[in-house]
């Protein structure tokens, strides 16, 4: 018996100091490689978008599991991100895409964002190729939420397009990418061009001053 107890602790022993093995292994491997697999408490994921300065990837927190959106942008660019992540953080709104957090690393900024598992509105229309009247009557309206919340706060989007309209994983609008925002005063002209020139409006091809919201 005292023979099978030791040949048992022995198993045990080397059995602990394999997996120790293993795990010191991976850990260099980690540490040591070019890829960047963990932010803050974030294990990164696949690419699964682009926004205006940089990737997204999907992130997994590593204590609760929830799963999330992060934002990849060069720190070069960070002074570019400054308007962006003061408009968005004030933004809580059921149809806006949640800022949860932001992390500085020593060569990137993270945004990370609530996770919207529908994808892009673009991809959801040229997957389905017309809309019946009904849904487009909820989208829509839901859109308009958004937007209008984001008009109260004194802010304009200026890059309203089908791949910022997001969908979580209940088809509801989340309007994502603030990448262009900025401050307004009702009455007051705009002048700067920015956007995507395929939904821009008449007045910023022509290069003329434009109205924000509520002139």
């Amino acid at each position: 018996m005292a023979v099978n107890g030791h040949r048992h602790s022995t198993s045990v022993s080397q059995n602990h100091k394999a997996q120790l093995a293993n795990a010191y292994n991976e850990l260099g491997k980690e540490l040591s490689s070019q890829k960047i697999r963990v932010v803050g408490n974030y294990t990164l994921g696949k690419v699964i978008g682009e926004g205006t300065y940089g990737k997204v990837r999907l992130g997994v927190h590593r204590l609760t599991g929830v799963r999330v959106a992060i934002k990849q942008i060069p720190k070069a660019m960070s002074a570019s991100l400054t308007r962006e992540i003061h408009h968005h953080r004030q933004l809580h709104h059921p149809h806006v895409t949640q800022l949860y957090e932001v992390i500085a690393t020593e060569t990137y900024i993270w945004l990370v964002t609530e996770l919207c598992s529908g994808g892009e509105l673009f991809d959801y229309l040229a997957e389905k190729g017309r809309l019946d009247e009904d849904e487009t009557r909820i989208i829509f309206g839901q859109l308009c939420l958004a937007v209008a919340y984001v008009h109260s706060k004194g802010i304009v989007h200026r890059d309203l397009k089908l791949e910022n309209v997001l969908l979580d994983e209940r088809c509801r609008v989340k309007l994502g990418d603030f990448g262009f925002t900025r401050e307004f005063e009702r009455g007051s002209l705009l002048e700067t061009f920015c956007g995507t020139t395929g939904y821009a409006s008449p007045e910023m091809l022509l290069a003329k001053k434009y109205f924000g919201p509520g002139k």
